[in-house]
């Protein structure tokens, strides 16, 4: 099971919003001696602007004696975490804090050997993650807070930790004053819809509603809301190569990532891609009937194309290269041709994520 929640900066906010937005933005534009004081002024802020108290300097003795700054959850799960830092550069990076904060929460693997949960904080937390890991991927919001910079990304974890930026404001008063605080105030919002989306993901995680190891395979959310994904049922990752593998995708160093699936109201058998670029040449193809049929093209939040197209039987110039066969000519300067830039590729993507959405 996946997790989509609702991110969204320019619909919903309510008034009240801006009236948090505009004291957090006058706290953090001042200078203070220290992290703590800096902490002091927007302790309140922050919790009123998210609707919700967080967990302020709460120490987890079970993950190896980690205190974030603060944080918030829901029964056991983790759904936000923030990390304030005074200056820029001076005390490390807010983001990376976070993101390590979350991976020594959500890996934590104390428990080696048989022990009575029942009676053991660290057993029973870090029972409840290996318990639930084939079926959720913790999506997690990363608030990172350094000075005037406020940068917001989520997280999810599939055995590696994976992290989109969202979005990033440098804060200041003067002539756009205004415009910072609106969107500010949308910012808290979204953060506060994400929270609540959290809980009610968590609370079908643990019911265990999703098959297993869904997690691993991708729910994105389309940039344009009118856009319906098609309704998919992933069945293999695909190699390099175009084959079919179990091996877990490589997320963090792949420029194409490709699936197997079945459109859940036909069966049929398709191609799912996700990647930076796609040739608008490509979809006019498809429109001519000269490439497999293109059942979705569009940008998805992260700053990708998720393209789905049908499956066809054959085999890739990867595999005719593994298998050492000549590359027929045509093909091969089709290819170089299709690989070199061109004025019609587009750029994507936009997550966190992965969210990681989330």
């Amino acid at each position: 099971m996946n997790c989509q929640v609702s991110w969204s900066v320019n619909n919903g906010y309510i008034p009240l919003n801006d009236v948090h937005a505009a004291k957090y933005l006058l706290s953090v534009v001042k200078f203070y001696q220290g992290k703590a004081h800096h902490q002091k002024a927007v302790e309140e802020l922050v919790d009123k602007a998210i609707g919700e108290n967080g967990k302020w300097n709460l120490p987890l003795g079970w993950a190896d004696g980690l205190k974030p700054d603060c944080s918030w959850w829901y029964d056991e799960f983790l759904t936000l975490v923030l990390e304030l830092k005074n200056m820029l550069g001076l005390s490390g990076d807010a983001l990376l804090q976070a993101i390590v904060n979350y991976s020594k929460i959500v890996l934590q693997e104390k428990v080696r050997c048989p022990v009575v949960a029942t009676f053991n904080l660290v057993a029973y937390l870090c029972l409840q993650f290996k318990h639930f890991q084939e079926f959720c991927n913790f999506p997690v919001v990363l608030i990172s807070a350094t000075a005037n910079r406020l940068e917001i990304s989520i997280a999810i974890c599939i055995g590696l930790i994976y992290v989109t930026k969202l979005l990033m404001l440098n804060l200041s008063l003067g002539f756009h004053a205004s415009d910072n605080i609106t969107c500010l105030a949308h910012v808290f919002w979204a953060l506060s819809c994400c929270l609540a989306d959290l809980k009610t993901y968590y609370d079908r995680v643990r019911n265990l509603d999703s098959p297993r190891l869904s997690c691993l395979y991708p729910n994105p959310i389309p940039v344009d809301p009118s856009k319906a994904l098609p309704k998919l049922t992933y069945r293999w990752f695909l190699s390099q190569a175009g084959q079919p593998t179990s091996a877990l995708v490589d997320l963090g160093n792949a420029t194409t990532i490709m699936y197997t699936a079945t459109l859940s109201n036909t069966n049929q058998d398709v191609i799912v891609k996700f990647t930076v670029r796609y040739n608008e040449v490509a979809r006019l193809l498809t429109e001519a009937e000269l490439t497999p049929r293109l059942h979705f093209c569009e940008r998805v939040i992260g700053d990708l194309y998720m393209v789905v197209m049908d499956h066809v039987d054959g085999k890739s110039i990867w595999q005719l290269r593994e298998d050492k066969i000549v590359v027929p000519a045509i093909i091969s300067k089709g290819w170089r041709c299709s690989a070199s830039p061109s004025p019609n590729q587009c750029c994507l993507w936009g997550l966190a994520g992965p969210q990681h959405s989330i």
